[in-house]
């Protein structure tokens, strides 16, 4: 008996391999200095913005109609690292009480 199904069924396509894919580590390190061109940019043109409306009566309101929601990523961006050490000094904190009430130690 012949099997035409197995003639007819189309071949499994594998992906090529690839030797130069970019790991998750090699990903982050190049989001970084996007993100930091990203900043400066928007830095600079808050700086050109105030040296250009510095003429006008309503500088500042300016400045803040137009930038103030761009301060809300920098300040995520720099909260994330301190409140990661926070939590972790207070585990650690945490973590030694017990050991010492564990151990009936004086700390």
């Amino acid at each position: 008996m012949i099997d035409h199904e197995r003639d007819i069924a189309p071949p499994e396509i594998l992906p090529p391999k690839t030797k130069n894919v970019p790991g998750p580590r090699e990903e982050k390190a190049a989001l970084w200095p996007f993100l930091w061109t990203l900043f400066w940019f928007k830095a600079i043109t808050l700086g050109a913005t105030y040296y250009f409306a510095t003429r006008s009566s309503a500088d500042i309101s300016i400045l803040v109609a137009t930038h103030w929601f761009w301060m809300i990523i920098p300040v995520f961006a720099m909260a994330g690292p301190f409140i990661f050490q926070w939590r972790l000094r207070k585990v650690r904190r945490k973590r030694a009480a017990l050991q010492a009430s564990e151990w009936m130690l004086d700390r």
